[in-house]
């Protein structure tokens, strides 16, 4: 069995944790961690762990992360795509490695989700948070912030427009943050990432007027 180090992030967070009725894995498209080899043991660990597993696929947030970096609409859809279909190839692989018959069952992804009302409501109410809750948008911007550091920025946009852009790939993934268990139709369910922002250990100490249900918690979870 592949070597896993987890840590919920709070202490309600773990009474989730330990009922083990679902783990949403987030995965980041571009990100050198998400292996074909590292997304196996993930997957492997979690089969064994949990009632059900499926992997978060952030389609249409990546193409965010590309625009707030400075790239024009057409180039960063580009990009987006190509790093989107790595990565599910990828998963696609880890899964048929572990005997996983119908990997894109186990996938969640913005096709997925469109067609999910619940998805729909909840993430109206995060946008309705970032517009009147002062504290959560400037978490939000923040978080932007510290993904925006150290990157080479492109173009002349304003500083606040590539934050506000690259909030917009949080704010597409809060839903699975505020309520997965509604839209995979779990019990409960842990959000599940090998590192945690400050934004995520904020929000699951419920710092913010929106917060995560009872039944939704995070878990770091890092392979060796």
């Amino acid at each position: 069995m592949p070597h896993i180090d987890t840590e919920p992030l709070t202490e309600r967070c773990g009474h989730i944790y330990r009922q083990r009725h679902h783990a949403l894995f987030g995965m980041s498209p571009g990100n050198s961690y998400f292996s074909r080899s590292k997304i196996r043991q993930i997957l492997q660990w979690a089969f064994d762990e949990f009632d059900s597993v499926h992997a978060y696929l952030p389609e249409q947030g990546t193409y965010f992360t590309f625009r707030a970096i400075g790239y024009g609409e057409t180039d960063a859809h580009r990009k987006a795509r190509k790093e989107v279909r790595a990565l599910r190839n990828r998963i696609r692989h880890a899964l048929d490695d572990l005997g996983v018959h119908e990997a894109d069952s186990y996938i969640v992804d913005l096709g997925t989700l469109q067609e999910n009302a619940q998805y729909a409501h909840l993430r109206t109410r995060t946008h309705e948070a970032f517009r009147n809750d002062q504290k959560f948008r400037e978490a939000c911007l923040q978080n932007a912030r510290d993904f925006l550091a150290g990157r080479e920025l492109r173009g002349s946009t304003s500083d606040r427009a590539r934050q506000c852009m690259a909030a917009r790939y949080l704010l597409t993934k809060l839903p699975t943050y505020i309520d997965t268990p509604s839209l995979v139709g779990a019990p409960s369910s842990v959000r599940c990432y090998h590192r945690p922002t400050d934004f995520d250990r904020a929000f699951f100490n419920r710092s913010f007027s929106l917060r995560p249900t009872g039944n939704q918690g995070f878990v770091r979870v890092y392979a060796q």
